[in-house]
């Protein structure tokens, strides 16, 4: 696995893993905001403080997880793994 620091060149790879990670709760009582989420979004969060890592297996995105740092914490978000690689 590797892990890559990621920009805004790469929004529309983070919004596929995090929708399709966040997908099979959809149809909960109270689905995941994150099935909101837009491209435009996901760029936007990008351009102001927040950041993105990526993990790849054989070059390919399996999953994600967005942060930012804040008053000396780091604040982890929309944590996403494709369904394939649950586990």
């Amino acid at each position: 696995m590797r892990l890559k620091l990621e920009d805004m060149p790469d929004a529309p790879v983070i919004h596929e893993l995090m929708i399709k990670a966040f997908m099979e709760y959809k149809n909960d009582p109270s689905p995941s905001s994150a099935l909101e989420e837009t491209v435009q979004s996901v760029s936007e969060a990008l351009e102001r403080e927040e950041k993105a890592l990526i993990a790849y297996v054989e070059n390919q995105p399996v999953g994600m997880g967005c942060f930012q740092i804040k008053n000396e914490g780091l604040y982890f978000y929309r944590l996403s793994v494709i369904p394939q690689k649950h586990g």
